[in-house]
């Protein structure tokens, strides 16, 4: 009996949003709404902030625990990786820049700004 009833139920909204759909049309089931933020704002923010390194030198990029050339080198990076750009802040000058990035791709990290090339300047920290 409880099966039954739960199963007329289920079709009886299946059925309901089935027709929803079929009443207002197939382009209005599949276009977002105005005010609908999922997804491509996220991306569009997230893509904003993406640097690489730029390859000023042959060498690896030093990644460091702080934004100061004397604090502890936590890893490396290729020329040409692809990092995520938190935002920047001013610290010890490297080359022509005191900017420094922190840097997130599954660990934080820093480096200095003269390493990484960013479509759009982060925000400051």
């Amino acid at each position: 009996m409880f099966r039954t009833v739960f199963r007329n139920a289920a079709l009886a909204v299946a059925g309901g949003a089935m027709a929803a759909a079929t009443l207002t049309g197939p382009a209005a089931a599949a276009t977002p709404a105005a005010d609908d933020t999922r997804g491509y704002h996220h991306d569009r923010d997230r893509d904003r902030h993406r640097g690489q390194v730029n390859g000023v030198t042959t060498a690896p990029l030093h990644i460091r625990e702080a934004p100061t050339l004397d604090s502890r080198v936590i890893g490396t990076l290729p020329a040409g990786k692809r990092v995520h750009v938190l935002c920047r802040t001013l610290a010890d000058r490297v080359g022509n820049t005191n900017e420094w990035y922190l840097l997130s791709n599954g660990y934080y990290a820093w480096a200095s700004a003269h390493y990484i090339k960013v479509r759009h300047t982060p925000e400051w920290c």
